[in-house]
């Protein structure tokens, strides 16, 4: 679902669930779903501010090899250089309920992971 109201706010909603059967150990069915969130302002013209909230349950581990439910959150600001390009960063922050993030020596300790990307985008 995407809300685009006149203005400069808009966002979205969107669901997931998923069901396979015989692959669980006793040979019955896994499942998993997911749900997010966002919202996006557009502060200026060439200005854009995102905040994006995510939560998925693998109950079984059958999406991630571990059973666990992992949070995120987002924030993404975005600028128009010209038309058609736009530099953005993403400030992420990825939760987990069980040890799913690698440490500095490789192994699945952390609970959670932050991250940062910055990109750019040019359409022509």
């Amino acid at each position: 679902v995407q809300l685009k109201p006149d203005g400069p706010v808009g966002g979205g909603l969107s669901a997931e669930r998923g069901r396979e059967e015989g692959l669980a150990e006793d040979g019955g069915a896994i499942s998993w779903w997911g749900v997010a969130g966002y919202v996006r302002w557009a502060v200026s013209p060439r200005l854009c501010l995102a905040l994006r909230a995510e939560r998925f349950e693998d109950e079984d581990g059958a999406r991630t090899g571990t059973a666990q439910r992992l949070d995120a959150l987002t924030f993404t600001p975005s600028f128009t250089l010209a038309p058609g390009l736009v530099v953005r960063a993403d400030l992420r922050l990825d939760l987990s309920d069980q040890p799913a993030f690698e440490d500095e020596d490789g192994l699945l300790t952390k609970k959670r992971q932050p991250t940062l990307l910055l990109n750019a985008l040019w359409a022509f």
